[in-house]
């Protein structure tokens, strides 16, 4: 089994289409904002390069959650091996709030 990232619940976790794929809604709003088309509501994890660098801007300190998660899975036998303890390490250094 591939390794796998879901952007939904365990339970829920599946094959999704491109239309029901956040993320890439997401990437689209985004180059919008930076090319100056209008603005975005987006996941300030994702795009902290962009404020950092003065391409998008967050207005306000204000965040919200819609409930959803996204999560690591891949088979337990594979937990230290050296791709997933890297991604993993990753994770943590970029997206403050990862957990595992």
């Amino acid at each position: 089994m591939a390794d796998v990232v879901c952007r939904r619940r365990p339970a829920g976790c599946r094959s999704e289409g491109a239309a029901d794929q956040p993320l890439r809604r997401q990437s689209f709003e985004a180059a919008a904002a930076v090319a100056g088309q209008g603005v975005a509501i987006l996941k300030p994890e994702f795009y902290a390069d962009e404020v950092a660098l003065g391409r998008l801007i967050q207005p306000f300190d204000l965040l919200a959650s819609d409930g959803s998660d996204y999560w690591l899975a891949y088979p337990e036998a594979r937990r230290n091996t050296r791709k997933i303890r890297a991604f993993r390490e990753f994770m943590r250094k970029t997206m403050p709030t990862f957990r595992d």
